[in-house]
């Protein structure tokens, strides 16, 4: 699939058509993604990225309560429970530096 989004990708550049390059740019990020999230230790790096960002969290005592979760999940080798703590973390945390400055730093999302 990789291949193919990248020969789709190429072609459009050399026919200079924008929207058909984001649009396999998109592709090949996307598998990336799904690529890293298909490894077994994704969702635990996950965690300890989200965990090194509690100082940035909207309610502190609940993403603390959460990485204690986490990391019991963890200890458990329950990986699902490691991916739904995650992403319950992950909305405790603000965006990317891009979605910040559309709430022009309000913390408003």
């Amino acid at each position: 699939m990789l291949e193919q989004a990248c020969r789709t990708l190429w072609a459009a550049k050399e026919r200079r058509q924008l929207a058909d390059v984001e649009r396999q740019l998109r592709v090949v990020r996307r598998l990336g993604v799904g690529a890293y999230l298909r490894h077994p230790q994704a969702w635990n790096w996950e965690l300890d990225e989200a965990a090194s960002r509690l100082d940035e969290a909207l309610d502190l005592p609940r993403a603390e309560r959460l990485v204690r979760e986490g990391n019991e999940a963890r200890g458990r080798q329950d990986t699902e429970t490691v991916r739904q703590v995650v992403l319950a973390l992950r909305q405790l945390l603000p965006g990317t530096s891009e979605e910040r400055s559309l709430s022009y730093g309000s913390g408003v999302r």
